[in-house]
């Protein structure tokens, strides 16, 4: 073969390379951007998920704290430090006074004597608790410690293994994005609650999230009662951490299915807190709340229900109204100032009700209204 013929065969040949690499790059680019516009997909379908969960859990709040359904004020978060541990730690304050209650409150129709003063006596120490606040503080980076502070007592508690992630503020909430694998945490403080919502997008997201009780005022007691955790004084006042739930895709709320654990304390070890899902077949996305609220007030916000003043001091309030008839009851303790929720709900939803303490100690719920029907019925 001439040289010629070599130059024009090799000419040729890189000519051939160079339209077989850029076809290949060609290739990758258009892979790449089918790949990156899936993920965009899949980050907004995340995203528009999460906001029809959030929309859901918060409607189910849409009345707590006013009967009459008025809606509350967006919290103005303010730039602020903290110091903890000897350290100041940048971050943003909120302070929101808790649910306000009447001047001058009416016991329900129906009580007995003792049970009119016992109700007025809870109705004073709920109206005096309507001056406190619950404040919070919620560091600039995820990786440092959140403080709520209520009712004379003091927490810090800081989450662990989470990544530090900088704090933004949205639409009147905080939130850290990637906060943890596949979770973003949203924090909403409407009146005397600060709510953590944490979004889980996948099952790669963590099943445990452990929070290291770094400060609390000297003299708190901590304990888990009823799936709940208290912060309280030797008098029962303080802060709590509600039982939480997690809601599921498919709209499923459920508190079977996550739980606290209270671990550690001993001599030099600092206390944790474990928020842990137990059930391993969950449909995601989900939404996990955790709250923290002062202790003292009811877990729902009710009226036109009953309280029956019981054998062992304790009182149980049944049913009433917050814009729909209730089936929830709650225990009120006197004696530390908290409220519980009952094992199990009335079978039926019902306000304007009677309820009839029984020589054996149960108590007799009958008739009432149901959404505006007169209900014959009656249980135990």
């Amino acid at each position: 073969m001439s040289h010629a013929a070599e130059r024009i065969m090799r000419t040729c040949l890189q000519s051939l390379y160079t339209r077989i690499i850029l076809a290949a790059i060609a290739v990758f680019v258009v892979i790449g951007a089918a790949l990156f516009s899936a993920r965009s997909r899949d980050a907004n379908a995340v995203r528009l998920e999460h906001n029809a969960l959030e929309k859901a859990v918060l409607g189910e709040r849409s009345l707590v704290g006013s009967p009459s359904g008025i809606a509350t004020k967006k919290p103005i978060f303010n730039t602020a430090s903290m110091s903890l541990g000897g350290q100041e730690v940048a971050g943003f304050s909120a302070k929101v006074p808790t649910q306000s209650k009447p001047d001058e409150p009416a016991a329900p129709a129906g009580l007995k004597p003792e049970e009119t003063q016992t109700w007025l006596a809870m109705a004073k120490r709920r109206g005096s608790d309507a001056k406190q606040t619950l404040e919070s503080f919620y560091p600039a980076s995820y990786g440092d410690a959140f403080v709520v502070e209520g009712d004379g007592v003091r927490v810090a508690l800081r989450p662990v293994g989470g990544a530090a992630v900088a704090a933004t503020v949205e639409d009147g909430n905080i939130i850290y994005r990637g906060a943890y694998t596949e979770t973003d945490s949203k924090h909403i403080v409407t009146d005397g609650r600060s709510e953590e919502f944490l979004y889980l997008q996948s099952g790669e997201a963590p099943r445990e999230f452990e929070y290291e009780i770094s400060e609390t005022t000297p003299g708190t007691n901590i304990k888990l009662v009823n799936g709940e955790v208290l912060f309280t004084d030797a008098a029962g006042h303080g802060v709590r951490i509600e039982a939480p739930w997690v809601k599921e895709a498919n709209g499923n709320k459920r508190t079977d299915a996550i739980g606290w654990e209270l671990r550690g304390g001993e001599a030099d070890d600092r206390p944790c807190l474990y928020l842990k899902l137990t059930d391993t077949d969950l449909q995601y996305p989900l939404v996990i709340d955790p709250t923290w609220s002062v202790t003292g007030d009811l877990n729902t916000a009710r009226f036109q229900h009953t309280a029956t003043l019981l054998p062992n001091g304790k009182v149980l309030v049944a049913g009433g109204n917050n814009g729909s008839a209730l089936t929830s009851s709650e225990l009120y303790d006197p004696a530390a100032g908290t409220w519980a929720p009952t094992t199990g709900p009335l079978n039926t939803a019902r306000s304007q009700h009677t309820a009839t303490l029984l020589p054996n100690g149960k108590v007799l719920v009958a008739g009432g209204v149901n959404n505006g029907s007169a209900l014959t019925s009656s249980e135990l």
